[in-house]
């Protein structure tokens, strides 16, 4: 990123006899297409030491600001305007043949600046005050423009982001400045345990929940009397601030994940990489033909759950095993490294809050589920596999919730159970049905399309490392493949 200064020029011509065209004569909008078009049309080639650049690539700007200031006045009385652009690319790129460009295609000489810390920096520059620069210089309708068609507003483009560095930064000129005039040491707060958590790559795992131990090593060694005091005080909250230190460290990738449909998940686990060199698929095809399931029908019902999610007209999954070992779990083990651990549901809790956390979730899995009422209420299990408004008792008393809550998102549910625990209640089903006295049970028994696996498979499914990959090309491919049957 650049900022770009089109002063009013003190001669007619530049040093190589081209005319020069002053500020006063364009706005805002002439500006930005001559920048538009120096970017798409760079001048690659200098007279001045005959230097050639084959291929004359463009450069692909993201998006600039353009305020429009004035001079002081000058000793005969006129006041001549420039401008300052803020201006980024998509990547790095010399300013040499944009600054050529601009001369020799538009007459216009520009300054281009790149000691600003960021294109925050530069928006900074041209919007807000300062002592040499008051509110009446500034430009009262600057130009935005972003290739997306859709620029942050000023009063957030302007503002510092805030990785780990930028806070070491902060606090250290914050002690230089308190050494300089002899005061005692910034206090620390939570902030400033941030940078140090994250240089020090200090979390927590799954086999390793203890990170805050390393932190406190790492304060006994290298952190000044004021952070190890403040890490002292808040020493029983330090596990729990280490997850949100990393929570809003990788936050764009959080933000990501979180954004990212169950539909888009599937096509981007098309281009992941294979983990388990093909073995997946391979047992998966197995499975189902040892079994006379026909892995189209099945992977267009996933589709269908995936895509559409929970609602009435499709139904749940369930995958009922008679002996066990056939490889059901196998086969929805990938969903949570395709969706994200974190937004999959794996069973549902016992005790007075069973459903807890489902509003944050993009899929359930259910496995060796009882279809009764020991965990939820054979009222709750239909009005949930209906696709309908389901309650949610939370906690009372803490800061973590307000009340209960209607749980009405779309996260499919997929099952396995045993078939000693479901044929029993389909027959009961099935006899209520035909005698006319409908049920809860009947009524959950028609939401499911169950898929019986009566065969175990001949590998040990143990021994087989869930694939998002291979998951996602048995879904789409079978998909399409069924699609193709149907027309």
């Amino acid at each position: 990123m650049y900022l770009v200064t089109v002063s009013h020029p003190r001669q007619e011509r530049s040093a190589c006899g081209v005319q020069l065209r002053a500020p006063d004569t364009f706005d805002h909008a002439w500006l930005r297409d001559a920048l538009l078009d120096s970017a798409q049309h760079p001048v690659y080639a200098d007279t001045g030491n005959s230097a050639q650049y084959t291929g004359a690539p463009s450069v692909s700007l993201e998006k600039m600001v353009i305020f429009r200031e004035f001079h002081a006045q000058t000793e005969e009385g006129a006041v001549h305007q420039h401008f300052h652009v803020a201006l980024q690319a998509s990547r790095n790129f010399l300013f040499l043949p944009l600054k050529r460009a601009l001369l020799r295609r538009h007459g216009i000489a520009t300054h281009w600046s790149a000691s600003h810390t960021g294109y925050w920096s530069a928006v900074r520059y041209g919007c807000r005050a300062t002592p040499n620069k008051p509110l009446t210089a500034l430009d009262t309708a600057p130009l935005c423009w972003s290739r997306t068609g859709v620029h942050p507003a000023l009063s957030d483009a302007c503002e510092e982001p805030t990785p780990a560095n930028a806070l070491v930064a902060r606090r250290e000129r914050a002690m230089q400045r308190a050494g300089e005039g002899g005061t005692e040491e910034p206090r620390p707060t939570e902030v400033d345990v941030w940078p140090l958590v994250v240089r020090h790559n200090t979390r927590n795992t799954a086999d390793n929940q203890e990170a805050h131990l390393r932190l406190i090593q790492v304060a006994r060694e290298c952190c000044s009397p004021a952070m190890f005091a403040f890490l002292f005080r808040i020493r029983r909250r330090l596990p729990a601030l280490i997850d949100d230190v990393w929570l809003w460290e990788e936050i764009d990738d959080h933000v990501v994940l979180s954004n990212e449909s169950r539909e888009d998940a599937l096509l981007a686990g098309m281009t992941r990489p294979c983990r388990c060199g093909g073995q997946w698929m391979s047992f998966v095809q197995g499975t189902l033909q040892a079994n006379r399931i026909d892995g189209a029908e099945l992977a267009h019902d996933i589709h269908s759950s995936l895509v559409k999610g929970r609602c009435e007209t499709v139904p749940t999954l369930v995958l009922a095993g008679l002996h066990g070992g056939e490889g059901k779990s196998l086969l929805l083990a990938p969903l949570p490294s395709l969706l994200g651990d974190q937004y999959v549901q794996e069973g549902v809790a016992s005790g007075s809050f069973p459903l807890i956390g489902l509003e944050n979730k993009k899929d359930v899995i259910l496995n060796e589920w009882k279809f009764n009422n020991s965990v939820l209420p054979l009222t709750t299990q239909l009005v949930w596999f209906e696709g309908k408004a389901v309650p949610i008792s939370r906690p009372q008393g803490t800061d973590a919730y307000y009340g209960h809550c209607k749980y009405r998102g779309t996260a499919p549910i997929f099952i396995t159970a045993a078939m000693k625990w479901l044929q029993p209640l389909m027959q009961e089903a099935e006899n209520a049905r035909l005698a006319g006295t409908a049920s809860e049970l009947t009524m959950v028994m028609r939401r499911l399309k169950v898929y019986e696996f009566t065969q175990r498979s001949a590998a040990p499914a143990r021994q087989i490392a869930p694939c998002a990959h291979c998951f996602a090309q048995f879904v789409l491919q079978g998909e399409a493949a069924c699609c193709t049957r149907g027309a």
